[in-house]
């Protein structure tokens, strides 16, 4: 069903929405899907994160302060969580207390990057949104090949992206 995410490193990656109300995202490789982000259903904005190697659950938490909680599984410990940014992009915290930065690398949101704590990049995305669900273009840099959390970081920065894509629009 999906390939693993170390086997294509170095090739380039591309989000796609598809299925009713184009709501499910996959990560493709070629033909080859890698990941995918699937609604869990009712009134929620909680998803699915699948990859060959693992699931995960994303939500967003809290009201005023949100959060957006990353959890193994079926377990209530959180692996990760991005705290939002007024402006767009957030600070990310594993469980091991290693941080990340997402941030939108232009003004129109466009272009985003995933960086560790020195500022190195993780991996691009190149977004293409036509509508509220769009696709995006994913590049992995040299510090995104060896860590061990970029399952866990693409799903987290899709799943925001497309977050603040239906903010915007909603606002507009």
């Amino acid at each position: 069903m999906f390939i693993p995410l170390r086997s294509v490193i170095g090739g380039t990656l591309r989000w796609k929405s598809r299925g009713w109300f184009r709501s499910v995202h996959e990560l493709f490789a070629g033909t080859e899907v890698v990941a995918r982000l699937t609604p869990l259903g009712g009134f929620t904005a909680a998803v699915a994160g699948e990859t060959a190697d693992d699931r995960w659950s994303l939500a967003p938490v809290g009201f005023w302060r949100s959060r957006i909680v990353v959890r193994h599984g079926d377990s209530e410990s959180e692996d990760a969580a991005l705290t939002p940014r007024f402006f767009g992009g957030g600070s990310v915290q594993l469980r091991d207390g290693r941080a990340f930065d997402w941030r939108s690398e232009d003004f129109w949101g466009k272009h985003w990057a995933m960086r560790d704590a020195a500022g190195a990049p993780i991996y691009r995305l190149k977004c293409a949104f036509l509508s509220l669900n769009g696709q995006a273009e994913v590049t992995i840099d040299p510090g995104g090949e060896r860590e061990p959390a970029l399952a866990i970081l693409l799903l987290l920065g899709w799943y925001t992206a497309l977050g603040q894509r239906r903010r915007s629009h909603a606002a507009g």
